[in-house]
């Protein structure tokens, strides 16, 4: 069921919501060793909004997301399994009277900047169909210089 526009949003989802303040990211490619994790339940959708200032001449910014179907990891029936890796989907190719093989891979995504300004982009919308409890994004610096600086905010939405 959609969420009403007229009514709060659930306990604990802050929209937009700052999935990671403005700071330094940690050494060349080691990821965010703690996320902020955000409360997102009975949202479809979800943008990410990023800001980032290289150091280097070549420097990029690394992203990932992680989605968790659990309020918390007490009702999550493996630790492995409270958080899944958001992924890449590429269809087979579809030949008549055969199986086709598709793929899915856990997934990534780097930015590369193209001055050292502060640059800003939107993430492409991630599906979480009304069923994901909770969010967190995972950022790094993906060049041998010292590290930028960046921040993200997600905004939730119910249409598409």
């Amino acid at each position: 069921m959609p969420l009403n526009i007229n009514a709060p949003y659930p306990t604990g989802v802050v929209n937009p919501a700052d999935l990671r303040v403005w700071a330094l990211l940690p050494a060349a490619n080691a990821w965010d060793a703690a996320p902020v994790e955000v409360p997102c339940q009975g949202f479809w959708w979800l943008r990410l909004y990023f800001a980032y200032q290289r150091t280097g001449v070549a420097g990029t910014l690394g992203y990932y997301y992680d989605l968790s179907p659990y309020y918390a990891l007490a009702g999550a029936p493996a630790a492995a399994r409270e958080w899944f890796h958001g992924t890449l989907y590429a269809p087979g190719t579809l030949t008549p009277c055969q199986i086709a093989h598709s793929t899915v891979q856990q997934e990534f995504i780097s930015y590369c900047s193209t001055s050292a300004d502060v640059e800003t982009f939107i993430s492409p919308p991630i599906h979480l169909g009304g069923c994901i409890e909770r969010v967190r994004v995972f950022c790094r610096e993906n060049s041998a210089f010292a590290p930028g600086r960046a921040s993200v905010v997600g905004l939730f939405y119910v249409e598409g």
